[in-house]
């Protein structure tokens, strides 16, 4: 974690985990989120309702997933309405 800390001064850190993971996942999620608060590190956790971890990782591509969202805005990316613009752009 020390090393976590030194690199990321200037970095925010968004940590996820899923409310259907095991309690001791979240468990320690919420201890590395408070090290970073400790530490200074810009940094949230964030408890994403209805899928465990692998319901994360199969719902990344869909748009509207809180998860994706967060990477967005974290990225800067205003990319609008997406799929959408690919449904209209289909061969």
């Amino acid at each position: 974690m020390e090393d976590i800390i030194k690199q990321s001064k200037s970095r925010r850190i968004e940590l996820v985990v899923a409310d259907e993971d095991p309690a001791e996942l979240r468990r320690q999620t919420d201890e590395a989120w408070q090290v970073l608060k400790h530490a200074g590190i810009s940094s949230n956790s964030t408890l994403i309702p209805g899928v465990d971890h692998f319901g994360v990782v199969e719902n990344i591509i869909q748009e509207s997933f809180q998860v994706t969202q967060i990477a967005i805005e974290m990225m800067g990316l205003n990319i609008g309405n997406i799929d959408q613009e690919l449904k209209n752009t289909a061969v």
